[in-house]
């Protein structure tokens, strides 16, 4: 009913649908708002993931260059019997 027949349709009916949809609309846009702000919340949490991991990566590979620096380094104490 959307008050189509004013003649028989009283205020309270009228400002009551009224009041329905605006009670409606409000919790429509809370709930987009409350959807925005979730997948703003994904988009972070991706991103900080995204660029852990990348920082990880790069510093275990920095890890893995001084670990065969040291190795190489070793190698040659003993060929030349340092120790």
């Amino acid at each position: 009913m959307f008050a189509e027949q004013p003649r028989t349709t009283s205020p309270d009916d009228f400002f009551g649908v009224i009041s329905k949809f605006l009670t409606a609309l409000s919790e429509c846009h809370q709930q987009i708002w409350e959807e925005r702000e979730n997948l703003e919340r994904i988009k972070k949490q991706t991103m900080a993931r995204s660029i852990l991991s990348r920082k990880c990566k790069t510093f275990s590979q920095d890890v893995g260059k001084k670990k065969k620096n040291l190795i190489e380094l070793y190698n040659l104490v003993c060929r030349f019997g340092l120790n």
